[in-house]
């Protein structure tokens, strides 16, 4: 095996859930609010089935937990096809479900869930759903006929279901999700020769691709560090700040943050101290918060009389920048030095360290 995301391997299903999930276009649907919609309180409580749970259990009490939680899923998406059958968010929904379907087929084995997985993908394909939704149920295809393949007496060509997969995809706006899901299955099924190949093409082709840069990031075959910081940010006061440019010259913290975040909070009153000591020094502080509420956001702001720089785009966690440069949680602290290039991506609980050498090198 190339790489390894994880060793448990319960939580990677929910974990690999969760991110295709959003790696698939579901954060992507058209928003129409003419359109009939299914309603977003039914998308989150699908969304919570995913959540790995936070109590220690067996693996069989396990494995019965999340059974009848894609269970669950299954119920509320058929539910919303038949109250919502012409909801414009409804791909989103078939989504959910096919992760949810997969998953009870590869458990339970029997020919019943088989079809109904099969009867979905096929739903999915000859539908009018987005090109990357497709993709993936074109993948869980795909994936199903590598069991098979794989787990029959026939001695086959086992790397052939991902290679004409992804060539199905490379003309298409797909090309670099279906290259990255084929990546992975093929590392996780012992296709290492596969697998570095793929591997170097996301490397050489792909690199523009959020989804792709963050994968590269957790298998270490991609760093940030000693690269330009480059993000299109909104102050408070509607101007746009263009990084890195606007503050050339600058050391900069960039603080991804978040009212609702208590280490977040906690970090702010020795921030402003550090900053109020340093910003004649070259230093300068930039927040981009995750914040979804912006008056919250700004009555904090003006509460805790933050004169630095602070940012807002309206999206929470799905803030640009954030998903560009892989931030999934906050705390997240950037360091950028003058140049306009990242010293660190790491330092929350380091940062005044690092910036301390940094403005005495100068």
């Amino acid at each position: 095996m190339l790489f390894s995301l994880t060793k448990n391997v319960s939580i990677a299903v929910i974990c690999v859930c969760i991110t295709a999930a959003f790696a698939s276009g579901v954060e992507n649907q058209p928003a129409n609010e003419s359109a009939q919609m299914v309603p977003a309180s039914v998308l989150n409580k699908m969304i919570l089935q995913f959540i790995p749970p936070s109590q220690r259990l067996s693996p069989p009490e396990t494995a019965k937990l999340l059974k009848s939680r894609m269970d669950m899923v299954m119920q509320l998406g058929q539910e919303a096809e038949q109250n919502y059958p012409d909801a414009s968010n409804i791909y989103s929904v078939r989504m959910y479900m096919l992760r949810a379907m997969h998953f009870l087929a590869m458990s339970n084995k029997d020919d019943a869930s088989f079809q109904r997985l099969d009867e979905l993908i096929k739903k999915i394909l000859t539908s009018d759903a987005p090109i990357e939704n497709k993709a993936m149920a074109d993948f869980v295809k795909t994936a199903v006929s590598f069991e098979e393949l794989f787990t029959s007496s026939d001695k086959g060509d086992f790397d052939k279901p991902f290679r004409d997969y992804v060539t199905r995809y490379e003309q298409t706006d797909a090309a670099a999700f279906a290259t990255l899901k084929a990546t992975i299955a093929a590392n996780m099924n012992g296709r290492d020769k596969l697998a570095n190949e793929l591997l170097e093409k996301l490397e050489q082709k792909y690199l523009d691709d959020y989804r792709v840069k963050d994968f590269l990031r957790q298998i270490g075959r991609y760093t940030d560090i000693g690269k330009p910081f480059k993000a299109e940010l909104t102050r408070l006061d509607g101007e746009k700040l263009t990084l890195p440019d606007d503050l050339a010259g600058k050391i900069l913290i960039v603080d991804f943050w978040a009212t609702w975040c208590p280490e977040c909070v906690a970090e702010m009153p020795e921030l402003k101290e550090f900053y109020a000591n340093n910003k004649d020094k070259g230093l300068e502080v930039v927040t981009i918060s995750l914040d979804d509420d912006l008056a919250e956001m700004e009555k904090f702001v003006k509460s805790q009389d933050l004169s630095w720089i602070n940012t807002f785009a309206g999206q929470g966690m799905i803030d640009p920048t954030a998903i560009e440069y892989g931030v999934k949680n906050p705390p997240r602290i950037f360091i950028i030095g003058r140049d306009g290039k990242m010293i660190s991506n790491k330092a929350f609980g380091n940062w005044e360290k690092i910036v301390t050498q940094e403005l005495n090198e100068q």
